[in-house]
């Protein structure tokens, strides 16, 4: 299942790859063509993100016959796709953007985002895989809990950076410092 996933999300990265370059053409500046480039990043990626989603989700019980016989484990791995649905559009949606401020000369917004994302669900994780009538799928809700969170940061960073008020300098070493 896990090489499953990965081959999911190397569709991100790629979206990625695109948009971080597309960016870097523009120059990473807070006009109109960065803004564009990340507006489309993130519909696309989260296009991509939920057809991937909705597929795996539609055709677990048979990709996960592929990997095992056991119904104990065709059924966990039938509804982890589903919980995989919201996650893989988010996370899709967080590193389709991250592309632009990557290309933008902008990584220390992507730490950040990160570190915010992995403290939210850490802690999510185990309070509510404490939760009896919750058990594992605790973790897998907090799962799609934290990369919301950290597409909801994402969006609000790039709002920031890149929104193209005039007479305010936003170019990186303005706004990181020395």
């Amino acid at each position: 299942m896990t090489k499953v996933i990965l081959f999911v999300t190397m569709a991100f990265y790629a979206l990625r790859q695109a948009s971080a370059i597309l960016t870097a053409r523009t120059g990473g500046r807070a006009d109109t063509g960065t803004r564009l480039v990340g507006h489309q990043s993130v519909l696309l990626a989260v296009t991509v993100g939920a057809a991937a989603g909705l597929t795996l989700a539609l055709t677990g019980r048979p990709l996960m016959r592929l990997f095992t016989a056991d119904p104990a484990v065709i059924g966990s791995g039938a509804v982890l796709f589903w919980f995989l649905l919201p996650y893989l559009v988010s996370l899709a949606g967080v590193i389709g953007l991250g592309g632009v401020f990557t290309g933008a000369g902008r990584t220390h917004a992507l730490f950040a985002v990160t570190a915010v994302g992995t403290a939210v669900q850490l802690p999510l994780a185990y309070g509510l895989a404490a939760v009896p009538a919750l058990g594992v799928h605790g973790v897998w809700l907090s799962m799609s809990l934290g990369t919301t969170t950290q597409l909801v940061l994402s969006c609000v960073l790039f709002r920031r950076f890149f929104s193209g008020r005039r007479g305010k300098n936003t170019s990186p070493a303005v706004l990181t410092g020395p």
